[in-house]
Order: structure tokens, then C-alpha cells, then sequence
């Protein structure tokens, strides 16, 4: 039974995806289910759609942290110690025992955002955890038990992976029990102009400058979705309160943006 402070814990997470779009909230509603289970999920969808915030829901009111691995931003040498950790003297470098991310994330959740971009190698790896919650850390000479719940993110079409031999089809079945997709910005309007009119940045506008950005994102696909809209609000501000630059080059930059 879900206490009032995990309740608060749950609505504070779920404030920061507001959303009028009948498919999000189903997805949220089934995000807050899923997140007193302990089976992995798949979160898929465009970049800048939210993803890390629908991995928050799932992490739930687990009491650990949830820990976030960026599979893009680690080299595939360093990969494996980075996740699994290593054990002193087992590669030049290493010069004393170190856990790594599985370890960290205790009883809590791992995040494998983007892991669309997992090197291959390491994904039967990734399977074994999945399947038998165990895993070795480099160098290491028997079997870990780990706590954490997985969940992972990927903006790639992982079927297509699948086809082009990148990712393992018996972890994408691992990963997809529970499958949660982000419907892209574009195909949700009225979710834009909720965005828009609960930003802090709106309030601060004029109404001309609303008129004038309302019709911008009425008109432009957004593909990078929140993240693009909060940037291009942004610059538009900015660029609204610098005098030396004329009305056509702020139009210009936003129709580059």
C-alpha cells in the first residue's frame, strides 16, 4: 500500500510531465504502476521527449538512488569496469579494488539511458544481469548478486539494431516485457501550448512576444522536442532583450534553430 509521503514523492516526479494528452497519461498512469514492480522496462522514443523523467516514475519510492549510465558518453574499453567495476592490478591503471555502477545503485534503480549505443560485447553481459541478477566485475574471480532494478532508454528503433546484427534480440526481449514509447511532441499539439503556457519563462513574455512564439510553434515540427522548445524559448528571450540586434536576424535564428 502506497504511504502519503511515497504518494507526494510520486506526484512531485509526475508534476514535471504535465501533460493533456490522453496517450502520456495512459503512459504515466502505467509508469506508476510499473514502478512498484521489479521487472525491467523499456522506455523508447525521440530525443528530448522525457524519457529521464518517466525513468524517475518507474524508480518509484525505492528508498536508493537511481543511478544513471550514459552508454555514449564511455568508451567501450572502460565500459565494462565503469559498469561491473574492477579488481586491483586487473588492467594497467588499476591499482586497487573499485565497484562500479551495478554496485552503487544498491536496492535502487540503474538507468542505461541510450542503450541502443551499448557496444555489443557488453549486452550479453547486460543479459546475464537481467536474467540471473549476477555479474563479475573485471579481473574479479567469482559471481556479484545484484540489488538494483534495471531500466532502459533508447531513442534508436531497436528492431532495426536487431536487423543490422547491433543489438541481441533475446535482451530485447529482456528489456521489452514492459515497453513504454514517448509519442513525439509533434504528434501531441495541445501538450506544446501546455508546455508553453505553464513555463516560467511564459510569464515573463509580453503578449506580443506569446502571439509571435505561439504562431513559431504552431508552424515548426519541433523534433527535439521539450528540450529544443525550452532552448529556442530560451534564446528567443535573450535575444529579445538585446537591442543591438534587429527584428530579421531574431527571425533568422529561429528559423536556423
Amino acid at each position: 500500500m502506497t504511504t502519503p509521503i511515497e504518494m507526494k514523492r510520486l506526484t512531485k516526479r509526475l508534476a514535471a510531465y504535465s501533460t493533456v494528452d490522453s496517450r502520456m497519461r495512459k503512459l504515466t498512469q502505467d509508469a506508476i504502476t510499473l514502478s512498484f514492480r521489479n521487472e525491467p522496462v523499456l522506455i523508447t522514443g525521440d530525443t528530448g521527449t522525457g524519457k529521464e523523467v518517466i525513468a524517475t516514475i518507474l524508480h518509484g519510492t525505492r528508498v536508493d538512488n537511481i543511478t544513471t549510465v550514459n552508454t555514449t558518453a564511455v568508451t567501450d574499453t572502460l565500459f565494462e569496469s565503469e559498469l561491473f567495476g574492477h579488481v586491483k592490478g586487473s588492467y594497467t591503471g588499476a591499482y586497487c579494488d573499485r565497484e562500479g555502477l551495478v554496485a552503487s545503485a544498491g536496492g535502487g534503480t540503474l538507468f542505461l539511458d541510450e542503450i541502443g549505443d551499448m557496444p555489443v560485447t557488453l549486452q550479453a553481459k547486460i543479459l546475464r544481469l537481467i536474467q540471473f541478477g549476477t555479474y563479475r566485475s573485471v579481473g574479479g574471480d567469482r559471481m556479484l548478486k545484484a540489488k538494483c532494478r534495471i531500466i532502459a532508454a533508447t531513442c534508436k528503433n531497436v528492431p532495426q539494431l536487431i536487423e543490422d546484427k547491433l543489438f541481441r534480440e533475446d535482451l530485447y526481449y529482456r528489456l521489452s516485457t514492459f515497453r513504454l514509447h514517448l509519442t513525439p511532441l509533434r504528434d501531441r499539439r495541445h501538450d506544446i501550448h501546455h508546455y508553453l503556457t505553464n513555463h516560467k519563462l511564459w510569464f515573463d513574455m509580453t503578449e506580443s512576444k506569446r502571439t509571435h512564439f505561439r504562431e513559431y510553434a504552431d508552424n515548426e515540427p519541433i523534433n527535439g522536442n521539450y528540450r529544443e522548445l525550452e532552448q529556442i524559448m530560451l534564446r528567443y528571450e535573450v535575444l529579445e532583450e538585446m537591442p543591438a540586434l534587429t527584428y530579421a536576424l531574431k527571425n533568422k535564428v529561429l528559423e536556423v534553430s
